[in-house]
């Protein structure tokens, strides 16, 4: 997708996010470098866990050959979900 794309949606994404800062991490909470402001520690540590349910996809046996998609497809009468990708996606603003 296009740079601006991305870069409109981390704005909207900071736009929705609530402010205020906690003074310490919980525990398995990613700690922020040193040297940056309370809100942007908030958001590093909110990128940076793994949400309930994100990494689920992980778990999902994925097929990389088009053919054996197609045909194990039909045989389970299940969708075929194609994900192509020739950009990076996170690719900076």
């Amino acid at each position: 997708m296009p740079r601006r794309f991305w870069c409109l949606a981390r704005l909207a994404l900071l736009a929705a996010l609530p402010s205020g800062a906690s003074a310490a991490a919980p525990p398995g909470v990613p700690v922020a470098p040193p040297g940056l402001s309370a809100e942007v520690a908030r958001l590093y540590r909110l990128v940076k866990q793994p949400h309930p349910g994100e990494l689920a996809w992980q778990r999902i046996p994925w097929l990389t050959d088009l053919g054996e998609g197609i045909r194990l497809a039909k045989a389970e009468g299940r969708p075929l979900v194609l994900f192509v990708s020739g950009d990076d996606p996170l690719e900076k603003c």
